[in-house]
């Protein structure tokens, strides 16, 4: 009697468990150097640590005329020169999936000038940006490089916006979840069965 749901459950189980099969909820986290008031900020999700050569010290910029539009909030990041590197404060089981920085190059000066490094649990992809560009919006998913764990960004005279994540939980933390209600489910049935 109490087979066929336990039977229905462990299907159910079996294929949240099989990759590409159950959609995952996607958190949207967005970095737009602006705090609720307007005001240039960090959002404590995105952990910034910004190195620059000493003479030139990386700062948000408010939208000015003299400066490039930025495609959201009218505040972006300006490197000049420096690098910024990102990390995330995720719960424990969160991975990220997919990301995307809009960017701006003010001056020419190559390929190696500036450049957007999204470093994957297994490998990193580069995007090298060498000549002045209006905003452009520069993509990553986990895709052959794993759950993205950083971003570097470098620029001698660039400007940054928009970091935005895509956040799901750990396919394994849905698995042992299931687990366990499968587990709790069969303890009560066997409960019913006996008294």
């Amino acid at each position: 009697m109490c087979r066929l749901p336990l039977l229905f459950l462990l299907a159910a189980a079996t294929i949240a468990a099989t990759p590409g099969t159950a959609p995952a909820e996607v958190t949207v986290y967005v970095e737009d150097f602006e705090d609720g008031a307007g005001n240039p900020a960090f959002d404590p999700m995105f952990s910034h640590e910004i190195t620059a050569s000493p003479y030139a010290e990386p700062m948000l910029y408010r939208e000015l005329r003299s400066l490039p539009s930025s495609p959201g909030t009218g505040i972006a990041l300006f490197l000049a020169p420096a690098q910024d590197t990102v990390t995330f404060s995720l719960l424990p089981g969160q991975e990220i999936v997919y990301v995307s920085v809009d960017a701006n190059i003010f001056s020419s000066g190559g390929t190696e000038k500036t450049s957007i490094d999204f470093i994957g649990r297994d490998d990193t992809f580069r995007v090298l940006l060498g000549s002045p560009c209006e905003w452009k919006t520069i993509t990553a998913s986990s895709s052959g490089i794993g759950p993205i764990q950083e971003i570097q960004m470098r620029s001698l005279e660039g400007y940054f916006d928009n970091i935005t994540i895509h956040v799901i939980p750990e396919p394994s933390l849905v698995v042992m979840a299931l687990a366990g209600m499968l587990i709790c489910l069969t303890m009560i049935n066997r409960r019913k069965v006996i008294f």
